[in-house]
């Protein structure tokens, strides 16, 4: 993993989905949205060049195949993935693939009104062959 800027990460920062927090401060479920935090978490680990070979589906690279997949992570108040859900899938071996490196993927802690919450942020992995 790496600190860096990393060729499976979509974007500098989690996007949000825009759903309200569950109740009770971010509910056992879900979390809360990044819009509903006093700051946007800082990535602190993110799969890198290495990640991507190792889990990329050895079938799916031997056949040349590329894809996108949009997880949602779900981050607790210590900023360590707890939960990835597949919500954009590319397959089912796209989408483990993609879970395993969700959970390579650490955060500074959320902070809703100053206190640590957990929350929750979706991304995109780019399986690409020429990233590996």
């Amino acid at each position: 993993m790496t600190g860096g800027q990393s060729p499976v990460f979509d974007g500098s920062a989690p996007d949000t989905d825009g759903s309200s927090p569950d109740a009770g401060g971010g509910g056992a479920e879900g979390g809360y949205a990044l819009d509903d935090l006093d700051d946007t978490p800082l990535i602190l680990e993110r799969p890198g060049r290495w990640d991507l070979a190792r889990f990329y589906p050895a079938e799916e690279y031997r056949a040349k195949l590329e894809a996108d997949v949009k997880v949602e992570l779900i981050v607790d108040a210590t900023g360590q993935v707890v939960d990835v859900k597949i919500i954009g899938g590319a397959g089912p071996n796209f989408d483990a693939a993609a879970r395993e490196l969700g959970y390579l993927m650490k955060f500074t802690p959320a902070k809703r009104r100053g206190r640590p919450v957990k929350m929750r942020a979706s991304i995109v992995f780019n399986f690409t062959i020429e990233k590996i």
